[in-house]
């Protein structure tokens, strides 16, 4: 029964961030934890970055390409950072900060600002990304406020899922249900 739940609520995700350029991991990574901690954030990274990467194929001809290469610059730092949070702190507090990310992921997207895009922006951005993404799966909001485009957000989305590849094993739940 569980894997059936995480299933409708990984469709359910991925629904919703087809639809508005990200939402997947702030709909499954608090369900999913409840779940099974292990399903957090390793699986749905591996199910983000099946999504992703049909989503840039699909719209590829959108993608703007203007300043993503400091969003993904930032998001290696950021990437980093996270996965050493994941080797640091224990599973209590690892739902206790996704908790907080989920609120700050809310938070962040109900803010109706559309932040200028300057390169010193958007590699802010891309740490915080690749940062929270690491660490919770979380890694939509900071880049969205930034975007021009949601097709932008699904290569920046891809390319985040690449990057993480290494940092399965933070997880071993990986291949229950995606």
């Amino acid at each position: 029964m569980e894997i059936i739940i995480a299933v409708l609520v990984i469709f359910i995700g991925s629904y919703v961030q087809s639809s508005i350029g990200f939402g997947l991991a702030i709909i499954a990574a608090p369900v999913l934890f409840f779940i099974d901690p292990l399903f957090v954030p390793a699986p749905i990274t591996l199910c983000a970055l099946t999504l992703s990467l049909a989503n840039a194929v699909k719209h590829w001809h959108s993608i703007s390409f203007e300043g993503l290469k400091f969003a993904i610059l930032g998001r290696i730092p950021g990437t980093v950072a996270g996965g050493l949070l994941l080797l640091w702190i224990d599973q209590q507090q690892l739902a206790l900060w996704l908790g907080i990310s989920v609120i700050s992921a809310v938070l962040l997207s109900l803010a109706n600002v559309v932040l200028k895009p300057t390169p010193g922006a958007l590699l802010s951005a891309g740490f915080l990304s690749g940062f929270m993404g690491t660490s919770s799966s979380i890694g939509g909001p900071p880049n969205q406020r930034y975007s021009r485009t949601i097709r932008s957000l699904r290569l920046i989305f891809y390319i985040r899922e690449l990057s993480l590849q290494p940092h399965k094993e933070f997880g071993n739940a990986e291949a229950r249900f995606c």
